[in-house]
């Protein structure tokens, strides 16, 4: 598979993922109520959405959260040189701006 590919299907997958853990967080914070969402007794309550508790819904957004930084991991070590190398180039600058600066060439 070509880099250009991978790039491409890897930042697919992490705005899949960050869509899905934008997602998860809204229904904890604005669907269903803080708390438990349980009733002694009475097993799932009206604190549920789509048949899981805000428990529930905490662990898949743990579990997209982990997925997107085993993403984002792999998305840096691809980038590594890229990295590097802007790294180097910024370093660099300073010499080169004070050079346009004193007219040396």
């Amino acid at each position: 598979m070509k880099k250009s590919w991978l790039n491409f299907w890897l930042g697919a997958a992490m705005f899949a993922d960050g869509l899905l853990l934008a997602l998860t967080g809204l229904i904890m914070k604005y669907v269903l109520p803080p708390g438990q969402g349980y009733r002694r007794g009475q097993g799932l309550s009206e604190d549920s959405f789509f048949w899981l508790g805000r428990h529930q819904w905490g662990s898949i957004h743990f579990d997209f959260a982990l997925i997107l930084i085993a993403l984002l991991l792999v998305h840096l070590i691809l980038h590594w040189n890229w990295i590097v190398g802007r790294i180097k180039e910024l370093r660099k600058l300073p010499a080169e701006v004070s050079d346009c600066k004193t007219g040396r060439d």
